[in-house]
């Protein structure tokens, strides 16, 4: 379960230790990374969002940390006290996650920007290997070659219609892309229920719980359903 996100959308801890990780794209020069300053207590499946907001990635398909299973569950504290660095993969791209500083917080902190530093925009969505990106680097560079504005068009599908700039890297796009995802961070219903966000495809939100991925257009049903049932508690960033 991720942690809440309180009514401000500011990332709250407690007496709790932070970890600063440098997450960079494998094979790409000069590179592509972030910095995010996070707590320690997080899992994967909290990073996972963390890296998918950083990098503006869409989480529009499959990813995965290589690690063993038994770290899934752990905290990030306790992961790298085991590992120097772990490699999360999505679409084909490879990010090497490893640890810069860590941090004893000893009141409580509020972070508002849990990235805090990064250079370059990361391949368009469409764009799966190194080799592919330099080919696309070289035509959209390239006002003259005749899949110019085909290729920057391509791109703007997943930049918002911002020209694509491979030099792109703003801090503060990247913490509104994080606050996005966390936006909505838990669903719990008294019976045991508990629903955490999964993705976001299309515009569409998916909450993963116990009856599998429902999207947020789906849960008025889910709460009707159990309305008579369980008490439920919904967090949502206003």
């Amino acid at each position: 379960m991720i942690h809440y996100t309180d009514s401000s959308g500011v990332f709250t801890y407690r007496g709790t230790e932070f970890i600063t990780l440098n997450i960079s794209l494998e094979g790409l020069s000069p590179k592509v990374y972030r910095v995010l300053t996070i707590s320690a207590n997080h899992t994967l499946d909290d990073l996972h969002f963390f890296i998918q907001g950083a990098f503006e990635w869409l989480a529009s398909g499959p990813s995965h940390f290589d690690v063993d299973s038994n770290l899934m569950d752990k905290s990030l504290k306790d992961i790298f006290a085991e590992k120097e660095r772990i490699d999360y993969t999505y679409l084909g791209w490879k990010h090497g996650v490893e640890v810069v500083a860590n941090q004893e917080v000893g009141c409580h902190v509020s972070v508002m920007s849990p990235c805090i530093d990064g250079k370059r925009s990361r391949p368009p969505e469409f764009i799966r290997s190194v080799e592919s990106y330099q080919a696309f680097l070289d035509v959209v560079n390239n006002p003259e070659h005749p899949q110019h504005e085909e290729m920057l068009v391509a791109a703007e599908r997943d930049t918002h219609g911002r020209k694509f700039d491979p030099e792109y890297f703003y801090k503060r796009a990247a913490n509104r892309k994080i606050d996005y995802y966390f936006s909505l961070s838990e669903l719990r219903l008294e019976d045991g229920i508990e629903g955490a966000i999964e993705s976001i495809d299309e515009g569409r939100m998916y909450i993963r719980t116990d009856h599998g991925p429902i999207s947020v257009s789906d849960l008025e049903d889910l709460l009707g359903k159990y309305a008579n049932q369980a008490s439920i508690e919904i967090r949502v960033r206003k």
